[in-house]
């Protein structure tokens, strides 16, 4: 019906460029040599990253080809053939193989298989990291969890990704709901944070823990990505193995199936309505906890192969604190609770953190003081180099405990005073004074080798488990410029001066009335 002219009455041809733009290519590690020739000592990040892939990717071929080795004469071993043994056998006769020794032979294979295979485990972690672009994405990660049912696995996991190169950015939130919960106490306000200087746009993940309202044993759950997910992951289990899939060396969980078929095992036992639950029949539990107490009974971690407790330990930990009470528990277990209750200690409270807390509560006491900050020192001798200018008195500090009745006690003396444990068993009454090991030290005073300090008392003001032995040269006010007390703020990383007044203040505050030796 109607014409209209053409919006465009001509359209010529625009000549379209081969190429828009170029950059740089990322993945030059697959080729066989650096683009453009450039050193590996070059200041260009890209560069120095294809160099350490090169690196990793050249050790990765040399550990491989070991184990095919290895592999080659554990084979040997198992069908009676002495061609394939030799990294074990000497140039010369072969000597008869006997049983023993093809058994002390295979023993040594498998434990430097086992050694192979975690080495490249790591190196596969660390690969998969530089290479996969994947694995350079930004994950947004918000967990719903109940004040009554606490993922205490949660501050260890933040921990452990950071040690594995992970920048994560953590904060926790109360929900308006729960706002006046009286289960709510300063460490849950606090319960996952990172670090204050670390900003979202720098972070790999960030993990947003908001406090709910939720039922009697709810468990936790995460969104990943909250935008697009729409079922949740449920469970703290589930949280755990998630992350162990998306953080490679969080748990060898794909690599090592019949680890990860243990650690299953373990991990399924936490779920609310299996026996460790909060949902859990009691009678199932009771038969569980004691399974559990006898397996602790010849072990220090749930992990097998591993001496230090780790994430499966701690979901179980984790289950056990929400769901059984003390009189649940044996004694096997209660130790393996202590070790990791000392554990989260470490991981909710950082060296920084436990300072603030001493300054805060030597504030509260009206109680003056200066610290001085040096790099992390573990010896006197060390000490020294950087506080011998400081005036007053500097300080060593043992923790030793009775080898008959098993008390703790704390000694701390003068830094070059010569002491004896002998002669301060005689002194105090004990049988038999030994040092006591860094899981008592972590348990009882909260602190790690190295960081031994009488203000860690703080940390036994409940329990009262520590009796405190002090050299009487530190108890005297009349020492003139010496009456100044220089002792660790809970870290090695400072040094904290006192006078002895306000030092016998704070352990009237903490409740411990010292022993006073002549050292």
């Amino acid at each position: 019906m109607y014409k209209l002219q053409p919006l465009f009455k001509s359209v010529g041809e625009t000549p379209h460029p081969s190429c828009v733009y170029k950059m740089k290519k990322i993945s030059d590690h697959f080729n066989n040599k650096v683009t453009d020739g450039t050193d590996c000592n070059t200041e260009d990040n890209a560069t120095s990253n294809n160099c350490e892939v090169e690196q990793l990717e050249k050790r990765w071929t040399e550990i491989t080809s070991r184990l095919q080795r290895l592999q080659s004469e554990l084979a040997a071993i198992k069908t009676g053939s002495s061609s394939g043994l030799s990294s074990f056998i000497d140039a010369g006769p072969a000597p008869p193989l006997t049983v023993k020794a093809l058994a002390v032979q295979q023993d040594l294979l498998v434990l430097r298989i086992s050694s192979l295979m975690t080495s490249l485990f790591e190196l596969k972690s660390r690969l998969a990291v530089m290479d996969d672009p994947q694995e350079r994405s930004f994950q947004d990660l918000v967990i719903h969890a109940s004040p009554s049912n606490p993922p205490h696995s949660l501050p260890l996991l933040r921990e452990r990704m950071e040690k594995l190169g992970v920048s994560v950015y953590a904060r926790t939130h109360v929900h308006s709901a729960v706002a006046g919960n009286k289960l709510l106490n300063d460490t849950l306000k606090s319960f996952i944070s990172s670090d204050s200087r670390l900003e979202r746009s720098q972070a790999r993940m960030a993990i947003t823990l908001i406090w709910i309202k939720a039922g009697d044993g709810e468990e936790p759950s995460l969104i990943v990505s909250p935008s697009s997910q729409a079922a949740a992951i449920n469970g703290e289990a589930n949280i755990v193995r998630y992350l162990a899939r998306y953080v490679p060396g969080l748990l060898d969980y794909e690599d090592q199936p019949l680890k990860a078929t243990q650690i299953d095992q373990f991990l399924d036992l936490t779920e609310s309505t299996a026996p460790l639950g909060c949902r859990g029949s009691k009678r199932d539990r009771a038969a569980t906890l004691q399974s559990l107490d006898n397996t602790l009974s010849s072990r220090k971690s749930l992990e097998e192969s591993s001496n230090e407790v780790g994430l499966v330990d701690f979901v179980v930990y984790s289950a056990l604190v929400n769901s059984c009470t003390e009189k649940d528990i044996g004694k096997n277990i209660r130790a393996w609770m202590d070790r990791c209750r000392s554990t989260v200690k470490q991981a909710t409270a950082p060296s920084n953190s436990k300072r603030s807390i001493l300054e805060n509560y030597l504030t509260e006491l009206g109680i003056a003081f200066r610290t001085l900050e040096h790099p992390a020192v573990f010896t006197v001798a060390a000490m020294m180099e950087h506080i011998s200018h400081l005036a007053g008195f500097h300080a060593k500090n043992l923790l030793v405990k009775d080898k008959k009745t098993g008390k703790l006690y704390l000694i701390t003396a003068r830094h070059d005073a010569a002491i004896q444990l002998s002669q301060v068993s005689k002194m105090i009454g004990a049988k038999e004074l030994r040092f006591a090991d860094v899981e008592t030290l972590e348990a009882t005073l909260g602190v790690q080798q190295g960081s031994v300090t009488p203000f860690a008392l703080l940390n036994d003001a409940q329990q009262q488990l520590v009796t405190f032995v002090l050299d009487g040269q530190l108890w005297d006010e009349t020492n003139g410029k010496d009456s100044y007390l220089n002792f660790h703020p809970l870290t090695n990383e400072a040094t904290t001066s006192i006078t002895v007044a306000g030092f016998k203040t704070f352990l009237k505050a903490t409740g411990h009335d010292p022993i006073i030796i002549q050292v």
